[in-house]
């Protein structure tokens, strides 16, 4: 069962604290490299235990469109399908579906009953309910699950905001209806729902049963869910011992961000997450965001900031805004793009492939412990980088990644 325990206080508002899932202790602050296809891109298992992971994050929306969740369950749950046999968190897919179906080019409508998209791969047509998408995640086997959000973009307006915001919460309360359905199924009801909520529910929200807007069949995987039975499992289903955490959204406005905070709190689950496109893209406005809603965030449960860390120094601030967890592409896919990650700039990284590293016999950062800068030299990297060599991906990601989680463990010790 989660229990998050906190151990310590950090600068700022930081804290260190443990949270336990079926698969392992993860201690925090934490950063979580991102596997969204049930892969950390260019490295394997025992990569990814070298630099230091503890746990990582996949994607439900890409594992539902390939293999599929029922091909992932039947062949033993996402740990044994990938090897990793750590924590996984997954998230339900609703920013993935909204950037890369893009709304205003007609590839995705969002309504209340969910999210229809045509998928980036084949074109098929999908129609994703909060039901599906915490059916999916428990069927993939994740040790966190993310609840089904509608996102929208940091320009938004006010009115924008709102709806989206709204919508998150009656979804959010579909969600739930699935997730607590499971785990009676399973014979077990996590804790955070036997216990009275901290905080009232405020505002009117209007629940529904889990079938009611399941709309259509979603197409293009080996699962179909058309009726409310298909979100109920008995036997050996993973759904009562996995997290669940609601989403936090409203936007850049303080009063919807409060009001959005008040109703995922009050809702008791075992993590929060704060959400939306302006998290992790702007530092500063990340941590505003946070500030707008801290003195209303439960002690005793982790904040996940999502999409936080393209460079370590922005980890640093979302740990001393509050934050406990986030995750990020950036340090994988900047290091793709030939962008390393060094101490002493100020951009806080390189760019290996100009011409000035061609002969350069030091490693990509001094301070680094990585197998790479203590194997391999900014020269040899450079050569990699210009002939395309795919060696080049698993060093330079390995570099990134080692950065960024040494960087947020140094931090968690410096108390």
């Amino acid at each position: 069962m989660f229990k998050f325990t906190v151990t310590g206080k950090l600068p700022g508002f930081g804290r260190t604290g443990t949270f336990s899932v079926p698969h392992g202790t993860v201690t925090t602050p934490v950063f979580m490299p991102v596997g969204t296809a049930a892969s950390v891109k260019a490295l394997d298992h025992q990569d990814l235990e070298s630099v230091g992971a503890q746990i990582i994050l996949a994607n439900a929306y890409h594992l539902y469109l390939r293999p599929g969740s029922i091909a992932v369950k039947n062949l033993g749950g996402i740990h044994k399908f990938m090897h990793w046999p750590h924590p996984i968190l997954t998230d339900s897919g609703g920013f993935q579906i909204q950037s890369l179906g893009r709304p205003k080019a007609g590839l995705c409508k969002i309504t209340d009953q969910g999210a229809e998209f045509r998928s980036h791969h084949d074109g098929s047509s999908h129609l994703l309910t909060p039901e599906a998408a915490t059916a999916i995640q428990i069927e993939i086997g994740a040790d966190m699950i993310m609840a089904f959000d509608h996102s929208v973009p940091a320009d938004a307006d006010y009115k924008t905001a709102k709806e989206a915001t709204d919508r998150t919460h009656r979804w959010l309360t579909r969600c739930i209806n699935t997730w607590k359905r499971n785990a009676k199924a399973d014979g077990e009801v996590p804790d955070q729902l036997t216990q009275p909520a901290p905080n009232k529910t405020t505002g009117k929200n209007k629940t529904s049963k889990a079938g009611e807007y399941a709309g259509k069949a979603m197409t293009g995987n080996d699962r179909k869910f058309s009726n409310e039975s298909d979100y109920r499992w008995s036997g050996n289903e993973p759904s009562a011992r996995q997290a669940l955490f609601g989403i936090i959204q409203g936007g850049n406005f303080a009063d919807l961000r409060r009001a959005s905070a008040e109703f995922v709190i009050s809702q008791n689950l075992p993590g929060i997450a704060i959400g939306g496109a302006s998290v992790g893209t702007d530092p500063a406005q990340t941590s505003e965001n946070i500030h707008f809603i801290r003195d209303l965030l439960p002690t005793n449960i982790p904040l996940y900031a999502m999409g936080v860390g393209v460079r370590p120094s922005d980890a640093i601030e979302a740990i001393k805004a509050g934050a406990d967890m986030f995750d990020c592409v950036a340090p994988t896919r900047l290091a793709r793009c030939g962008q390393l990650y060094n101490r002493e700039s100020k951009s806080e990284y390189i760019d290996i492939g100009r011409t000035k590293f061609k002969l350069d016999p030091s490693p990509v950062d001094l301070s680094c412990d990585c197998s790479t800068c203590s194997q391999y030299t900014r020269a040899y990297l450079h050569h990699l980088f210009k002939s395309r060599e795919l060696l080049y991906y698993r060093l330079a990601t390995i570099h990134n990644l080692r950065t960024m989680i040494r960087t947020v463990a140094n931090f968690r010790t410096s108390r």
